[in-house]
């Protein structure tokens, strides 16, 4: 009873108050609806990234393991332990240490090229980004300029 009386009296504005709150609150309930399914959506991309990622990687490993029948690993192998085999030559210590002199005068870029390609071959890939080669160097701060 206490409803008709007040709808008599209010009449249609009440109605139009009644419709404002309500459509007030489907418009809060889009909102969070919207707000839910930004993040899903965000969570999708980045799980689309970390398989991108993998995929990426997993390719990168088979194209290595399938380019490492050559003959380029034992030469950079034989390369790389001469200097040590030559230190326990009697006389010849002399000239693998004269030689890492040399290399040591060497430009920085010639260098870190060096470091990369033997990195390169034994595909090692955790030196990327994080300028392992500089620090192997002793080197960082000038490479990273």
């Amino acid at each position: 009873m206490l409803d008709k009386i007040v709808g008599a009296l209010l009449g249609q504005p009440a109605e139009k108050i009644a419709d404002f709150f309500k459509r007030k609150m489907e418009l809060k309930q889009e909102l969070k609806l919207a707000k839910l399914e930004g993040r899903v959506a965000d969570q999708r991309a980045r799980n689309s990234q970390a398989e991108n990622r993998a995929a990426e990687n997993h390719t990168w490993e088979m194209a290595h393991l399938a380019n490492m029948r050559g003959y380029k690993d034992e030469f950079v192998l034989v390369v790389v332990s001469t200097p040590v085999i030559m230190g326990f030559i009697p006389g010849m210590s002399e000239h693998a240490l004269a030689g890492f002199a040399v290399l040591d005068k060497m430009p920085v870029w010639y260098q870190v090229l060096l470091v990369t390609i033997y990195l390169a071959i034994y595909g090692i890939r955790a030196a990327q980004g994080k300028n392992i080669v500089g620090r192997m160097l002793g080197k960082g701060e000038e490479i990273t300029k």
